[in-house]
Parts: C-alpha cells; structure tokens; sequence
C-alpha cells in the first residue's frame, strides 16, 4: 500500500511536493559529488528518493521513541545509507570513522 499525506490544501500539498523535490534534488547532488560512486545515470534519483524517504521515516519513528540515543539513529542511518550503496569493507570503514 501506498501513503501520500492528502490532508491540507492543495497549496499546502504543492508545498510539500516542492520541499520533497528540493531535498532530492540536494540529495542528487550530494550522490554526483562522490567520485567513488559509480551509479548509472538512471539510478542517482531513485537513490536519491529512498535517502530522503528512509532518513524522513527514521526521523518520524524517533520523534515519537525520544529514548533511543540520538547517536544510535545517527549510526543507523549512516550505516544503511553506505551499506546500500554498495561501498567496499575499506571504504565504510573510512566513512565509519568519519564519524
């Protein structure tokens, strides 16, 4: 099942898309950037959506548990961003210690 939020005008609606859109597009930009990451053309946006996406759904899944070290989310949502794009062992290791 798919979910859209249908509540609001559709100014507010518009809003949101173009706030969506404007954090792909970083997220696109943040992905060519990254010279080590050799995607296909066509896969940078998709990438890109499901960053924005996943990282908002962790976002909203921590508001409501304020228990779980921010830390932990932090290290979550590095970790699955870097594992999915299919890094080496040696090149998460130099982004885990990044951070």
């Amino acid at each position: 099942m798919l979910f859209r939020d249908t509540t609001g005008d559709p100014e507010t609606q518009a809003f949101y898309r173009d706030l969506q859109a404007s954090a792909r597009r970083a997220n696109v930009a943040l992905i060519r950037a990254e010279p080590e990451l050799e995607l296909a053309e066509d896969r940078i946006e998709p990438i890109a959506e499901f960053a924005r996406s996943a990282t908002t759904g962790l976002a909203l899944w921590w508001a409501e548990r304020p228990e779980v070290p921010r830390a932990t989310v932090v290290d979550v949502a590095a970790n699955m961003l870097v594992h999915g794009l299919g890094l080496t062992p040696s090149e998460r290791e130099e982004a885990n210690q990044a951070n």
